[in-house]
């Protein structure tokens, strides 16, 4: 079986939907490609909620999801809140928060890979290097988003934000309430979020010498962890 070509970071983001393993082998070999899908996903991240929060009525917005959370203030507390919550803040906001927030838990990501894969005596790769893997592997979270931009584009002016930043997530599928318990677990999960896990099964496989259950394990520990304890909680 011929072994796919992959001639440039560009080619590679092609290649990612059909080819992983080639692209993430590739990327092992070449440096500086990372910063490519980086961008992209900053970029993505916040232009999609820009445009929800310059596209949404901002008046229903302001019932819908301030008012309910303003409702312990007194009248003229809850009239300044009012005032100050602007679609030109809650971008602002938005934005600081996945420009902090993705790179953190992608970083948390590439430690837990680093250690982990240390387990195979043959691999060299230390922090940086699976930093920079673990933004390849996060790329359907672009799509998440190309999708939550055609919901805008193409919606009304009243939709809910979750199915704009989380459109194929548990909650949006199952028509999980806001009002469940189950709700915040359920937004969590998503079927782009699974092919997120398959990517980094295919990353750990393709730059070290663990075999498929190891890294299986590796791969699911995390999530079995952080939803175990969330679910302890419900």
């Amino acid at each position: 079986m011929t072994m796919t070509q992959i001639s440039s970071p560009i080619h590679a983001l092609a290649q990612m939907l059909l080819h992983p393993t080639a692209v993430m082998k590739q990327v092992k070999a070449v440096r500086y490609w990372s910063w490519i899908p980086f961008l992209l996903q900053l970029v993505v991240t916040v232009g999609v909620s820009t445009l929800y929060f310059y596209s949404v009525d901002w008046s229903w917005y302001q019932q819908q999801f301030v008012l309910p959370s303003l409702s312990n203030l007194a009248p003229a507390e809850i009239e300044m809140a009012l005032e100050f919550s602007k679609p030109s803040t809650f971008v602002i906001s938005s934005a600081m928060t996945g420009l902090l927030f993705t790179p953190a838990i992608v970083a948390a990501l590439a430690f837990y890979l680093s250690k982990m894969t240390q387990m195979d005596e043959d691999n060299i790769q230390g922090f940086t290097d699976w930093y920079g893997l673990c933004w390849w592997m996060q790329l359907p979270l672009v799509i998440s988003a190309l999708i939550g931009v055609g919901m805008i584009v193409a919606g009304s002016e009243r939709i809910d934000p979750l199915l704009v930043l989380a459109p194929l997530s548990l909650a949006n599928l199952a028509s999980i309430g806001a009002d469940s318990a189950w709700y915040n677990l359920a937004s969590s999960v998503s079927l782009l979020g699974l092919w997120v896990m398959v990517l980094q099964y295919k990353g750990v496989r393709a730059w070290t010498k663990l075999g498929p259950l190891m890294t299986l394990l590796i791969v699911l520990l995390p999530y079995a962890v952080c939803y175990g304890i969330w679910l302890s909680l419900i």
